[in-house]
Order: C-alpha cells, then sequence, then structure tokens
C-alpha cells in the first residue's frame, strides 16, 4: 500500500455515499434499500478480492473486472 493511502472503512464509505449520492429528503425505505444494495456490493467486491488473491493469474482477473467495471460506467452515462 502506497504511504499516506488511508482505507475507509465500509461504513465510512456508506456515509460518504449517503450524503454524495441520496437526496436528503430521501424517504426511509429508500436509504434502507440503498444501504442493503451497496453493503451487498461491499460483500461481492470483498469475496472477488479475496478469490483474486488466491489465483496464480490475478492480473488478468483484476483486468477482467475492470474492464466489465469500465463497461458498465459507459452505459450509465449513456443513459443520463
Amino acid at each position: 500500500m502506497s504511504e499516506g493511502f488511508l482505507v475507509k472503512s465500509i461504513k465510512e464509505e456508506w456515509a460518504d455515499f449517503r450524503v454524495t449520492a441520496i437526496h436528503r429528503d430521501a424517504p426511509p425505505l429508500q436509504v434502507k434499500l440503498m444501504e442493503e444494495a451497496f453493503y451487498a456490493g461491499a460483500i461481492s467486491s470483498f469475496n472477488q478480492t479475496i478469490g483474486i488473491a488466491n489465483k496464480k493469474n490475478a492480473d488478468r482477473e483484476v483486468l477482467k473486472i475492470q474492464r466489465e467495471l469500465e463497461a458498465y460506467i459507459k452505459n450509465f452515462k449513456q443513459q443520463m
């Protein structure tokens, strides 16, 4: 890990996401559903990280995930 890089807890990341991505007047149910989706994504990401760490071809696996996320972001931007 590079010097000076601070890793936030998932709870801290959720708090940042809550403030930046969800309207402050959002109904409690929407906030709860978003939180559940956020944590589900964190769990999936963690599981993939652990799985990749145990593989010989980790670089190829990371690039595969990077391409998938970049394609998602591109598609998302096109819909906006």
